[in-house]
């Protein structure tokens, strides 16, 4: 099972660095593709990115070669602090992607009025501060002349004593279950909106319902990528939080829950990209430079169109 685990996350961590390292070229060098929303879809691929350059590579390393973390405990606490940090990143990412589209669908013209530029940008600064920040608990445990004697180095329950380790694991299942929560939420009430829509024909234009669906499409998109790393995440977590109370459980279920939570980092972009039309014709005409291909649909497909929300909610 130590092989396969090696070879899926090899295999996870190129995908995951290639295909998101795409993403983020094609976001920045397409002007309509420059918006809030994909701001923050940006800053999930360079968390998925970093967990292709480092959370993956430095778990082989852990593996492959025993004595870089095995009998050397600095070694091992930095090698999972470092796989923390890009854990607290890629979920606050997460949540930032969830509350953006929470707070664009469900409060439409509050979003208008709050949601700019420059507050994503800050939100995004502070998320890695943050991160950073609840990274710090599991080297600063061991200050004071406080070390621990490990001679088996397998994962964050290694090297974290069980104070900082519980709390903090049960914490990220917390947000897990109210990203889950707000995406469900989301989905219902684009839902909603999608059978008003459809129940004004009379009064909303033709192209106001395309907009719309195609706002649609995207959040329940953007959800789906949501709830698909709550899931991919939550077996792994239980079983690193059982592992604090000394109850075990088979290789083969760590081999396929660590599996199962990194291969997000890789599916992440190629789900965004089948949901987001504007993002395929950008990257075809970025990569082919073809003049047949079709010229960019006017707007951001990403933002709510307020008149097309503002029918929705009148009675």
């Amino acid at each position: 099972m130590t092989d396969y685990l090696i070879v899926a996350e090899a295999v996870i961590s190129v995908l995951s660095v290639i295909c998101n390292a795409i993403l983020v070229f094609v976001i920045l060098a397409t002007r309509r593709l420059r918006n809030n929303t994909n701001y923050l879809v940006a800053n999930i691929a360079v968390a998925d990115m970093l967990t292709g350059l480092v959370s993956l590579p430095l778990d082989i390393i852990a593996i492959v070669v025993p004595e870089w973390t095995e009998g050397n405990w600095i070694q091992c606490i930095l090698t999972y602090s470092v796989i923390m940090f890009i854990l607290w990143a890629s979920l606050f990412s997460v949540l930032a992607i969830t509350c953006e589209r929470f707070w664009a669908i469900v409060y439409p013209f509050s979003y208008q009025k709050h949601v700019t530029r420059n507050v994503v940008l800050i939100v995004i600064g502070v998320m890695y501060v943050a991160s950073f920040l609840l990274a710090l608990p599991t080297p600063l445990s061991w200050v004071n002349g406080r070390s621990p004697d490990i001679m088996w180095c397998f994962g964050y329950q290694s090297s974290t004593p069980p104070e900082i380790g519980i709390p903090s694991f049960i914490g990220i299942m917390v947000i897990c279950t109210i990203t889950a929560g707000m995406n469900f939420k989301i989905m219902r009430v684009a839902q909603i909106q999608s059978a008003k829509i459809a129940a004004i024909d009379a009064v909303v234009t033709s192209g106001k319902k395309t907009k719309f669906s195609k706002e649609k499409r995207i959040t329940l998109f953007l959800s789906f990528v949501a709830l698909y790393f709550v899931i991919s995440w939550i077996t792994l977590l239980v079983q690193i939080t059982l592992a604090y109370f000394q109850i075990e459980t088979p290789m083969e279920l760590w081999t396929f829950s660590i599996t199962f939570a990194f291969s997000n980092a890789a599916l992440n972009p190629i789900i965004y990209g089948m949901g987001q039309g504007q993002y395929r014709r950008a990257f075809l005409r970025l990569c082919c430079k073809k003049s047949s291909i079709a010229p960019e649909e006017s707007g951001t497909a990403m933002s709510v169109p307020s008149n097309t929300l503002e029918t929705t909610t009148k009675p």
